[in-house]
């Protein structure tokens, strides 16, 4: 059972009634990949800012709880899930001197905004310094509290009807950190630009500065729920790129249920990285 004792909130009767509708749907338990195989590979993924965007006769994601419990490599939170305000398509990736393929082509994130509470034992949710490396180098990057929840998902841009299973395979939930660069680090083989090509289309952009780092997570809305995590060293780290208007409609599945939602414009590139705790926070 989830422990809901010492919560210093202005109304402890609020938390509780949010975490009492979060239970009241049964989440699907993430299956692990057996201890003899390797993890499953971790796409790049390209983002949008996007909203939820109703379609008669459709549901808007009847399953959405109105809180969870994280559980990942910081620790453990309670966090109210608040508005859908983003997908990501895994994409390819080309510069000199970078590439990346699709490997599972079906696996989308779309994510939810999350207001942390507190951990279990009444401090705020960790989120320390770490350095990350990816194919874009290594850097020190400085996080604040997590502020996203992303939910792998399944598209269709033509209409709502998609496999059994809840989620598509291979793919972690994953919480996101805002984060920067620590004073003095850089991303040495960071490219001016790339081109990425994923079920949207092509596009060449400049890569900004990082801002976020997404840790694969346990997500709980039921007491009895035993999730694991996929790939425990499969991080992302995502860095701005250029606005452009992209707006497409399509149709989600996961385990919020069946919904709809219009993207606006390109948002992040978010890369498979390592990391590494260098200060506690």
């Amino acid at each position: 059972m989830l422990n809901r004792h010492r919560h210093p909130l202005s109304s402890r009767r609020l938390i509780q009634l949010f975490l009492a509708a979060a239970f009241a749907f049964t989440t699907v338990a993430v299956v692990a990949a057996p201890a003899n195989a390797a993890p499953p590979t971790l796409d790049h993924f390209l983002c949008y800012k996007a909203a939820a965007a109703p379609v008669a006769g459709v549901p808007q994601f009847p399953g959405k709880p109105g809180a969870v419990e994280i559980r990942n490599q910081f620790g453990k939170f309670y966090a109210v899930v608040t508005t859908l305000n983003e997908h990501c398509n895994p994409t390819e990736k080309k510069a000199p001197d970078h590439e990346a393929v699709i490997t599972n082509p079906d696996a989308h994130l779309v994510c939810w905004a999350i207001r942390p509470n507190v951990t279990v034992d009444g401090a705020q949710p960790k989120h320390p310094n770490v350095v990350v490396t990816n194919q874009f180098g290594s850097a020190q990057m400085a996080l604040g509290l997590p502020n996203a929840l992303c939910v792998p998902s399944w598209k269709n841009p033509d209409k709502p009807e998609f496999p059994d299973a809840s989620t598509p395979p291979g793919l972690d939930h994953f919480v996101c950190y805002p984060a920067k660069l620590v004073p003095g680090e850089r991303f040495k083989t960071k490219p001016p630009s790339v081109l990425l090509t994923d079920q949207f289309g092509e596009t060449t952009t400049k890569v900004l500065a990082p801002n976020r780092v997404c840790l694969p997570s346990i997500k709980m809305t039921h007491p009895d729920d035993q999730p694991t995590i996929i790939n425990p060293q499969g991080h992302l780290v995502c860095f701005a790129v250029e606005r452009k208007d992209v707006g497409n409609q399509v149709f989600i599945k996961n385990q919020f249920g069946i919904g709809s939602l219009k993207t606006s414009a390109t948002g992040r590139v978010c890369l498979p990285s390592s990391k590494q705790v260098v200060a506690a926070g």
